[in-house]
């Protein structure tokens, strides 16, 4: 993925699902950003995401989990 090939750069400190809610593309959008994490796994690196809140109440907990634990933010709008 494009996406985690640009996460490796150790310039590149977060990544943000903003810009319209990923819900659609939700299971690609929560991949895209594990591989990211384990691909920077012990360094500073956080995942957010802004969403209308109309995921799938099981990917939304695994969107807030993977926010939490990397030190970013889950924003409702």
């Amino acid at each position: 993925m494009r996406l985690v090939e640009r996460a490796r750069d150790p310039r590149v400190t977060c990544v943000c699902f903003f810009g319209g809610d990923p819900g659609p593309l939700a299971y690609h959008a929560l991949k895209a950003a594990e591989e990211a994490l384990k691909a920077r796994e012990g360094q500073v690196f956080r995942v957010c995401w802004e969403t209308n809140g109309l995921w799938n109440r099981r990917l939304l907990l695994r969107a807030a989990e993977i926010s939490y634990v990397s030190g970013g933010v889950l924003k409702f709008e």
